[in-house]
């Protein structure tokens, strides 16, 4: 890698880093309200715990997995771009097509998502591990699997009414079929540890599986936020800029803050299933991710598809500012020391 490129990755890598400690506490609200089971019928809303310092429980697997997300995306957008742009005369062709960058973006994600995804499932079985004890937050069901709630989680099916001429077939679900639980089968959920313990418990308890959880919601959130993203930018980008001047700072933050919001209100219900599906008992509770979708529908309303929404879209927003930010100024100072060579021999 020349000096230009190591410059550029560091970067990179330590604009992630500050943008995921500044914001996190955001991502733990969102989580924390995409993962709240909240029936229909239930008075009291949801209330975040008052005991602040739970917000950054499971931020050390979100700051490692950034770090090596960011680093596997320059690494591999790098090379699709290049793969994908080649001529057939071997040599890079200098203009690449919108479908070239797009297939280049679609790989990139799809990496991303096997990096990211562990980090993710450990990330959030710490948040919901902080909703007991001190994390305790009023307005929902508690967390399936604590202390005395595995018989509110036993999962039943409600048979279709059948007419009298149905003879002897069996009776319809009203619902896809979902198997029953034992009451005694939810894995237990303790209070927050740290990261390694985490992921120490989740093996123990459920296996390699537990890692990947959420694998394929989490995929398509991914290309999903890609795609939303630069499609969404570069049309605003053309009615604040018709004739390509340069965008002044406010235009561009408010740019980016629309982009934002269209892409949290777009991918949201994609986000909520993939929190769901991450959770301690997710699998059991749900299955997959379809009969998730379905089940938060029909049991908690067309609304919690799109809990947390708020929280993230303050975090996509000032995400793209931090990085935009510190990116700059640690390349700038990067490629500067990287010219003075301050590692050669004298």
């Amino acid at each position: 890698m020349s000096e230009t490129l190591f410059g550029t990755a560091v970067a990179s890598v330590t604009a992630s880093v500050v943008e995921s400690c500044v914001t996190y506490p955001l991502e733990y609200l969102k989580v924390r309200e995409q993962i709240a089971i909240r029936p229909l019928g239930m008075a009291e809303k949801f209330r975040v715990p008052n005991y602040t310092s739970v917000f950054y429980k499971g931020s050390s697997a979100l700051i490692l997995g950034s770090a090596v997300k960011t680093m596997v995306r320059f690494r591999v957008y790098n090379w699709a771009t290049k793969f994908m742009t080649e001529s057939s005369s071997g040599k890079p062709s200098a203009i690449a097509s919108a479908g070239q960058m797009a297939v280049a973006g679609i790989l990139t994600g799809i990496a991303e998502s096997v990096i990211l995804v562990p980090f993710e499932s450990v990330k959030t079985t710490m948040i919901e591990s902080s909703a007991l004890g001190k994390g305790y937050a009023e307005g929902s069901l508690p967390v399936p699997g604590s202390k005395g709630t595995e018989a509110a989680f036993k999962t039943t099916t409600t048979p279709r009414p059948v007419s009298s001429n149905a003879g002897t077939k069996r009776p319809r679900q009203i619902r896809p079929q979902i198997a029953v639980m034992p009451q005694n089968s939810l894995y237990e959920v303790s209070e927050a540890q740290g990261f390694l313990r985490t992921a120490q418990k989740m093996y123990s308890d459920r296996g390699v599986r537990a890692f990947w959880q959420g694998f394929n919601p989490t995929i398509l959130r991914q290309i999903a936020n890609s795609s939303l993203n630069f499609t969404t930018y570069n049309f605003l980008r053309q009615i604040f800029t018709p004739n390509e001047e340069v965008i002044g700072l406010t235009p561009l933050v408010a740019l980016t803050g629309i982009t934002g919001l269209v892409q949290a209100l777009a991918t949201q219900p994609i986000d909520v299933i993939k929190s769901r599906m991450q959770t301690t008992n997710g699998l059991k509770l749900y299955g997959n991710s379809l009969l998730c979708a379905y089940r938060i529908y029909s049991e908690e309303g067309v609304a919690r598809l799109w809990a947390g929404v708020f929280p993230r879209w303050l975090r996509i927003w000032l995400s793209g500012g931090i990085m935009f930010v510190v990116y700059e100024q640690s390349n700038r100072h990067i490629q500067s020391l990287m010219k003075e060579n301050p590692f050669a021999w004298k």
